[in-house]
């Protein structure tokens, strides 16, 4: 069964912490030693250090970066590319993603620096995204509190089962890096305009059968992947979807999705997805109609709209319009 979920989140955020179903008061100068703890295992010793726009990037060993702390992973051993062939998207209005070749030495992935105020953010976000529960996801989100601006930045998440393991980009260990000329958290230069010029970003997620791993790629080129043994039955899923979404600390009014306008059957006006499929395990493309149900909701239809379009054209494919101005959406 396919869903296509539109959320609106609300998580309160405080000074405590869950311990075994009880709460447990972290006093500040511990905390602090925590996040200097967590950030010593984050950031690896850079071989090359480069300033970017307003925050830091360094070269690490390929073979040192974060996802090798992860137990799982001990005796792990990197796939470079994927076994299967893979299949390139063509499009004439790519947003500027920005991959730089020779960024870093041979060898070495780039990976954004992280920094405790990374690690203490406030729990605002706005993105979209293409999932598959357990869960492995790309996107792209806007976060001000945690950037310190309005630009759109690329991201991917990933989550167990049973959501007590995963997190956003390297932030935990999980996500293996194998792109030298890109990294994940960087700016998207491009965004689209209200009834205006588009952008978009290819973006995918494909299980390798060989390996079991999970290829994300974006605008054609393989950035990484999530080791299958971090999944229980990611394989196996009858779940998966689309998705936009926002989530704002309570009492605090949501903020816009897409273009901030709810949709209105035109893809010039409001944030769309195009050539939506899944892929069996022959690798043979299916639309969502080729399933049982593909259902389109929202969560806080006051704030927020979608609408399937199902099939439009070879060029379309299977798309989805959504967005909304946001406000004050209820609980």
């Amino acid at each position: 069964m396919i869903i296509l979920i539109f959320l609106c989140l609300y998580l309160a955020t405080n000074d405590y912490c869950t311990v075994d179903g009880k709460i447990t008061s972290i006093s500040r100068d511990h905390e602090d030693l925590e996040l200097e703890r967590q950030l010593k295992l984050i950031n690896k010793p850079p071989l090359k250090t480069i300033q970017a726009d307003g925050y830091i990037v360094d070269c690490i060993d390929i073979n040192k970066q974060p996802a090798f702390d992860n137990p799982l992973l001990k005796n792990h051993k990197i796939q470079l590319k994927p076994s299967f062939e893979v299949t390139n998207t063509n499009s004439t209005r790519l947003s500027s993603i920005g991959f730089e070749e020779d960024l870093c030495p041979k060898g070495t992935v780039p990976i954004r620096r992280t920094t405790k105020d990374d690690l203490i953010r406030t729990k605002q976000l706005s993105y979209m995204n293409v999932g598959i529960l357990n869960k492995d996801i790309p996107g792209r989100h806007v976060h001000p509190k945690v950037f310190g601006d309005g630009k759109t930045y690329f991201f991917t998440r990933w989550a167990d089962k049973s959501k007590n393991k995963g997190c956003t980009n390297l932030l935990c260990p999980g996500f293996v890096q194998v792109e030298p000329s890109f990294h994940l958290g960087k700016p998207v230069a491009d965004t689209s305009t209200y009834n205006g010029k588009q952008f978009e970003m290819m973006v995918d997620i494909s299980h390798d059968p060989e390996t079991n791993n999970w290829w994300v790629r974006l605008n054609n080129r393989n950035l990484g992947y999530y080791p299958g043994i971090l999944f229980s039955n990611l394989a196996f899923a009858n779940l998966g979807g689309w998705t936009g979404m926002t989530s704002t600390p309570a009492g605090i009014p949501s903020p816009p999705m897409g273009s901030g306008h709810f949709p209105d059957n035109n893809l010039y006006r409001s944030c769309f997805i195009r050539q939506m499929n899944f892929q069996t395990d022959t690798r043979k493309h299916l639309g969502p109609i080729n399933y049982e149900y593909a259902v389109a909701s929202s969560d806080s239809p006051n704030c927020f709209g979608v609408q399937y379009e199902g099939w439009n054209d070879d060029i379309q494919g299977y798309a989805m319009i959504f967005g909304g101005p946001g406000g004050n959406c209820g609980e």
